[in-house]
């Protein structure tokens, strides 16, 4: 085949299309059949990386004895093949290039030539995947890797094998393979996309092979990306695709700066094609170097201390039982003269990676300030500009430049990413801050964790405010919340005084050019509004959040140039704040948490002159919060507090502090505590007086009437007790608030919770909404309370007449006055009422006319008369009854109708009852809160649960399941998981138990309920615990063995559930199992008296009758626990137990349904290996089962 294809491109002989492809095919198909005996060719080897060490291939040995050789005219047959498809390839590109075939099939063949050694790659990729999924199946983590079966063996032997013929495919780059990446280049760029699919596919996958061969395609490839004649569309794409690669792996992520630099300009400029092919592959390319490009190395350093211990190598080896303990180098030890050049090596290196570093970045400028660029390749050169912003090279000023102008660009990505690269911009020009050391009286010689009096000077308080310049300048602030509070470090540093600090104030000629562009961009008031406006705008409605990049900028900004940036931008940020907008209120978080942290090292003055102007803005803005924003002012609130010294911040938190609950609505309230716990929380242990003082306000407000004050308020407490830790050595937390003192408080007020409520006090309520039932004595008491002349008319028209009237009200339900004036005086109109004519007052229902006082018709507008007749809507129209819609107080005499609103509730029925109603009320508020209280105690804070919340586990028990109070049973669920899913300590398990035994003797069948599956869930959460505790785990048993016998059919069945759940997991040892048996067997063989005895007393017999059925059925579902208790097996003495349930199928309710329900799920956990479990069941057992399991059939 060779010679007939070296035939046809001499042009000795014709060969059509399907012919040349049978024959490419038949080459290709032959190297993979023999591949494994053809070895690899020897060439001028081409040096593609200068390197000090040796970094030719080796070869693994894989067959036995001399390698076999499959050779062509005595020639090596791979590259006989190689020069022929060249051969071949130019003629077909030059007489025949739309034979896609063919082409196709040369690079097939090209890529068997590179790779095939014997084994696909890929086919050894699958192999080794499926081997580890069966190994895995097969293994036996008890044994490890000890005792793995034989064939599993064999198959990683025989995939050992493989990889080494795998691995004899690396081969050193030679002059051939030259030649193949030139041929491979032209099909990589062909006309056609199919051959350019496969040449790219096959070269990509060589680049990656051969280390280094990449580089001698550059070159080309930037010829490729100039705008030519002679560069066709495709071979523009192609190379596009070639630098892309696959997977992330672009020529432009590579760790070569050359390479970098000869590519990166070149995709820059390449804008001569608009194709949507080619942008997609653009905005690839850009996508891949944003995210894959990794920092490459620029000075490379390597340690003295480094190249000693390397030298060590070369020592002598020691030798044990003949074996070296170490391996020696292979290479000679290096000469001094060596290691010098070798490091002179490296300083030449290190030079020219920072030269090129600086090339790039002045060209990619030089490119974005030429105007040239379309807007595509503009926003890509500015995302890799932004990308090669690195920490130890400063970006020179034409950057920063070009960064913080586009600050104001047009186009949105642009902005972001100048954003993005500002903070980092800003953070190389960061000068760096004087710290001193600060000398720590160490007196505690063990470890003490928390508050010691030693780190007393950390703490937030009025003695350690910073108030005079000398007290802001002494070495007393440490803004890391962890130094101090389990030891202190060896050297403890704290900031220098703000003399030796870098200075602030300064002029243009003291800043460097980079700070000079940021600082003249600041002071245009242009500039500043234009950048206000673009970062104020809303992006994606709904979905914006706090951004971090724009705070790490404004953070910067603040840091690096103090006030002078500052008076620019006092009035924008106080009209952000004043704003309505969702996006102007993000805008300001931004800016006011940048402000704050970037105000740390200001001085005296600075800091007193920024927080006499901040402090009204924040008490303003605190009123000014929406319901989209509240988010943001917390993280922006958290933010400015993070690894800040509370001290040199307590402006802050004192605003934050004043009055965070003033009854301005539930809104404004809860966002005033949601911004004041993110602020606290970040401080942790060191604003122990900060919590108690929050402690002492809120706790009158723990019954506070809106919902989302109480979920925010139980929040905040959770954060007040964080620190109420207990460590061994003692508390960690003396100075912070104890939770043990909160309970001792709440708990007496929360009594009445532990009884079940009186429903006639939600009757009243409900009652009291729906209407006001007047008799005739409450109508003589409401007459009396009248003036005369009001009253007489009052009793003229009578008590129907009156009732009538308050039927229209919404609901029939008199609302209450919200002004009674003295007696008297009139009413003046409010000023949106008008006049009405004589028309409309016509239109009145003549029964409330004759009750209006003097002048009270003029008062009424043609709007409030319309809405009061009969079946009108707006506009007069009639309509259907709109009995939402409450006609105006004004409409009736007020004193009426406070008349009417004072005797209806002051009955003396009425009165106790709006008196318990209150009282149940407010201790459904309290449980509310302490709910989320318990909640956030054990959700997030870092303590084990405190023997003080079990005695909360009666209340909650009681109202988890509570139909009147939805809300309230919901909070009470999740206190209970909470409680239940914790890990108890050894010495709280006693307090937990004795909670709840005191719930299961409760009088209410609901408590006992939950009291089963809270203990259910809190065995198994504490398991090893229990099994430590013999005696607790005893108590355990005991609460479910009582509560199987309960009165009520639902505890028991619960308490069935539980203890068949104990069983299976084995918290109940053999020996009381056994006993456990004995005792149910014996409660169900008791036989039940079905007629009294002559003369006994009938209800006494009911009784002994009904205690007799229970005993039995209690029995019946402790059996059914041990049935339950083995879902996939069947043990020894579970047939006993199933023929005993079976005799009891027909016995009185409810023992027939357990028994059903029982034998039910017996039936679904057991069909699957049925076959398996009948073996264990005799034949008259099997028999019974059939019976009872198999339902009859309709033809028996």
């Amino acid at each position: 085949q060779l010679a007939t294809i070296g035939e046809y491109t001499d042009n000795k002989k014709v060969l059509t299309k399907e012919e040349l492809a049978s024959s490419i095919s038949f080459i290709s198909e032959s190297i993979l059949g023999s591949g494994v005996f053809m070895a690899n060719w020897k060439d001028e080897i081409v040096n593609l990386k200068a390197s000090q060490v040796d970094l030719s291939q080796r070869s693994h040995i894989v067959f036995p004895g001399v390698n076999p050789d499959l050779t062509h005219n005595s020639s090596n047959a791979r590259q006989e093949i190689v020069m022929v498809m060249h051969k071949l390839l130019s003629f077909q590109l030059a007489n025949f290039p739309d034979d896609t075939k063919s082409l196709r099939g040369i690079s097939t063949i090209y890529q068997s030539l590179l790779f095939y050694t014997g084994v696909p790659k890929v086919e050894y990729d699958a192999r080794w995947r499926s081997f580890q999924a069966t190994k895995k199946a097969m293994e036996n983590k008890l044994l490890g890797s000890k005792k793995i079966i034989r064939a599993i063996l064999v198959d990683r032997c025989h995939l050992q094998h493989e990889s080494r013929m795998i691995g004899n495919s690396n081969r050193d780059f030679t002059k051939t393979h030259q030649l193949i990446y030139d041929d491979l280049l032209l099909l990589a760029t062909n006309h056609y996309s199919e051959v350019r699919i496969k040449g790219q596919e096959v070269l990509g996958r060589g680049m990656k092979h051969f280390p280094h061969s990449y580089q001698l395609l550059v070159p080309k490839l930037v010829e490729f990306l100039k705008e030519d004649e002679n560069i066709s569309h495709e071979q523009f794409k192609g190379a596009l695709y070639l630098i892309l690669g696959s997977k992330g792996k672009s020529l432009l992520t590579k760790h070569n700066w050359e390479t970098f630099a000869a590519l990166c300009p070149a995709v820059i400029e390449a804008s001569h094609s608009e194709k949507p092919s080619i942008i997609k592959v653009f905005s690839a390319l850009q996508e891949t170097v944003v995210h894959h490009l990794e920092t490459i190395t620029i000075n490379f350093a390597m340690p003295d201390k480094v190249a000693q211990q390397a030298l060590h190598l070369w020592d002598k080896v020691e030798n044990q039982n003949n074996l070296q303990l170490a391996l020696t180098p292979s290479l000679p030890k290096p000469s001094e003269q060596e290691i010098l050049d070798g490091q002179k090596h490296m300083d030449e290196n290190n030079i020219k990676a920072s030269n090129l570093f600086a090339v790039i970045v002045d060209k990619l400028c030089s490119q974005l300030e030429s105007g040239k660029l379309h807007w595509r390749h503009y926003n890509a050169g500015v995302s890799i500009l932004a990308v090669l912003t690195r920490y130890d090279k400063k970006m020179p000023a034409r950057a920063v430049k070009i960064m913080v102008n586009n600050l104001i660009h047009d186009n949105i990505v642009v902005r972001k990413t100048s954003i993005h690269n500002m903070a980092a911009l800003l953070k190389q020009n960061k000068r760096p801050h004087v710290t001193i050391e600060r000398a720590i009286e160490k007196t505690e010689e063990n470890i003490q964790p928390g508050n010691r009096k030693d780190n007393q000077w950390l703490q937030y308080s009025p003695e350690n405010w910073p108030k005079t310049k000398e007290q802001w300048n002494s070495p007393n602030f440490v803004h890391k919340t962890h130094f101090g509070y389990y030891h202190w470090p060896e050297k403890m540093t704290v900031y220098a005084a703000e003399d030796k600090q870098p200075n602030l104030d300064r002029s243009l000629q003291e800043m460097t050019d980079q700070e000079l562009e940021i600082f003249q961009f600041l002071q245009d008031e242009k500039h500043i509004q234009k950048m206000i406006e673009f970062l104020s705008l809303e992006e994606n409605k709904g979905r914006d959040k706090f951004d971090s990049r724009k705070f790490l900028m404004w953070k910067g900004i603040f840091r690096n140039f103090g006030l002078q940036v500052l008076e620019k931008l006092k009035e924008p940020l106080e009209k952000l704040c004043d704003d309505q907008q969702e996006s102007s209120q993000r805008c300001a978080a931004e800016m006011m948490s940048g402000l704050i942290r970037g105000s740390k090292h200001w001085t005296w003055e600075m800091t007193e002159n920024l927080w006499s102007w901040l402090v009204p803005v924040l008490r303003k803005l605190l009123g000014n919060v929406t319901v989209e924003t509240i988010r943001d002012w917390g993280i922006c609130f958290a933010t400015a507090s993070e690894s800040r010294d509370p001290n040199r911040i307590h402006w802050m938190l004192e605003v934050l502090m004043e009055e965070p609950l003033r009854s301005q609505g539930s809104f404004l309230d809860s966002s005033r505590l949601y911004v004041l716990q993110g602020a606290m929380a970040q401080q942790e242990w060191r604003v122990g007086g900060l919590l108690h003082r929050l402690d002492r306000f809120l706790n009158p407000f723990l019954t506070h009437p809106y919902q989302n004050v109480r979920e925010r308020l139980g929040s905040v407490m959770a954060n007040i007790y964080a620190l109420d830790i207990h460590f061994t050595s003692g508390t960690g937390g003396a100075l912070s608030p104890n939770i043990s003192d909160l309970l001792s408080e709440v708990l007496p007020k929360l009594e009445l919770m532990k009884v079940e409520p009186d429903p006639e006090i939600y009757n009243y309520n409900k009652n009291s909404k729906t209407g006001t039932d007047i008799d005739q004595k409450l109508f003589e008491d409401i007459c009396s309370k009248l003036d005369p002349e009001l009253a007489m008319q009052v009793r003229e028209q009578g008590l129907e007449h009156l009732k009538s009237i308050i039927s229209k009200f919404p609901g029939g339900r008199v609302p209450s006055p919200s002004f009674v004036p003295p007696s008297g005086m009139r009413m003046p109109p409010p000023q949106s009422l008008r006049m009405p004519s004589a028309e409309t007052l016509q239109k009145i229902p003549p029964e409330l006319q004759k009750m209006f006082g003097p002048g009270m018709l003029r008062m009424a507008s043609s709007e409030m008369v319309n809405m009061m007749r009969p079946n009108a809507g707006p506009g007069g129209k009639t309509t259907t009854p709109r009995p939402e819609m409450s006609p105006p107080e004004l409409l009736l005499p007020p004193q009426l109708l406070s008349a009417i609103h004072e005797v209806s509730l002051n009955t003396p029925q009425s009165g106790l009852l709006a008196e318990k109603w209150e009282e149940r009320q407010s201790g459904v508020r309290l449980l509310q809160t302490v709910c989320k209280l318990v909640s956030g105690v054990l959700l997030r804070n870092w303590y084990t649960v405190k023997p003080e919340l079990f005695k909360v586990l009666e209340m909650l028990a009681l109202n988890e399941s509570s139909e009147l109070e939805p809300d309230l049973a919901r909070d009470c669920n999740v206190a209970l998981a909470c409680l239940s899913t914790c890990i108890v300590p050894l010495k709280v398990l006693s307090t937990a138990l004795t909670a709840v035994e005191h719930v299961s003797q409760s009088s209410s069948w609901k408590a006992k309920n939950a009291m089963l599956e809270f203990l259910q869930v809190h065995v198994f959460t504490n398991m090893a615990a229990f099994h430590s505790q013999t005696e607790e785990a005893a108590r355990v048993v005991n609460i479910v063995t009582r509560l199987i016998k309960d009165d009520r059919i639902e505890v028991r069945e619960k308490a069935g559930k539980v203890l068949g759940g104990m069983l299976h997991c084995s918290f109940i040892s053999e020996e009381i199992a056994s006993k456990l048996l004995g005792q149910f067997k014996l409660e169900v063989s008791r036989k039940i008296k079905n007629k009294p005895k002559l003369n006994e007393d009938a209800s006494l017999f009911q009784e002994n009758k009904s205690k007799a059925i229970l005993m039995r059925h209690s029995g019946v579902l402790g059996l059914s626990a041990f049935v339950l208790s083995c879902p996939y097996d069947i043990p020894p003495h579970l047939p006993d137990i199933l023929m005993l349930l079976a005799d009891h199928l027909h016995g009185p309710q409810p023992i027939p349904a357990t028994v059903k329900n029982v034998f039910q799920e017996f039936k679904r956990t057991h069909q699957d290996n049925w076959a398996e479990h009948k073996q264990k069941l005799t034949e008259d057992q099997l028999a019974t089962l059939t019976d009872l399991l198999v339902s009859p059939s309709y033809y028996a």
